[in-house]
């Protein structure tokens, strides 16, 4: 999620720019270790901070994050920041969004909650037609956590007809970017 906001916070720069930036926070890279990372991404904002006025959506957007469960640092490039207390109101804020299509990338058991919450909303099409599921880490969403089989059989027999064409798994950052923009 925190990748989204540093995309906005660096809207306004070039991409050389994203490149240095990115760079950067590899050298923490884990991101259990919250006082490494932190201090790395407090460094990348103080070098690339947008300049005073510009809008909160071009300073890194809206972040709208659960608690902090303790393996997760604070999301340090967000503009604004919305707080929810309950995962699933925040989950379904974000979804009722999404419904051009989402991308999930691998995760534990709050990113397989979002997944199925979507999955339900599209199955009932409680919020209107749904776009791609795009599972990012083909190994991770086949092997580790069957997901995507799941997922086709369930949309399978959605009431608006056959969706499971909608679940797709791809190791590629692009052709994900494609999926969801044709």
């Amino acid at each position: 999620m925190e990748a989204a906001n540093l995309g906005a916070f660096m809207s306004a720069h070039a991409q050389s720019d994203l490149d240095a930036a990115i760079d950067a926070l590899t050298t923490a890279p884990d991101f259990r270790d919250h006082d490494a990372y932190t201090a790395v991404a407090l460094q990348v904002r103080a070098e690339f901070n947008p300049p005073v006025g510009t809008p909160w959506a071009r300073r890194g957007g809206l972040s709208i994050p659960t608690w902090l469960y303790g393996h997760e640092p604070a999301n340090l490039f967000a503009g604004q920041i919305a707080k929810y207390f309950s995962n699933a109101i925040r989950e379904d804020t974000i979804l009722r969004l999404a419904r051009g299509g989402i991308v999930f990338a691998t995760g534990k058991a709050g990113t397989v909650q979002e997944v199925f919450q979507a999955a339900t909303k599209t199955y009932y099409n409680s919020d209107g037609k749904s776009g791609p599921f795009v599972f990012l880490g083909r190994r991770y969403w086949t092997e580790e956590l069957n997901v995507a089989d799941l997922l086709r059989s369930l949309l399978a027999g959605s009431r608006d007809g056959d969706l499971s064409s909608l679940v797709h798994v791809t190791d590629d950052v692009a052709e994900a970017a494609a999926i969801l923009t044709t």
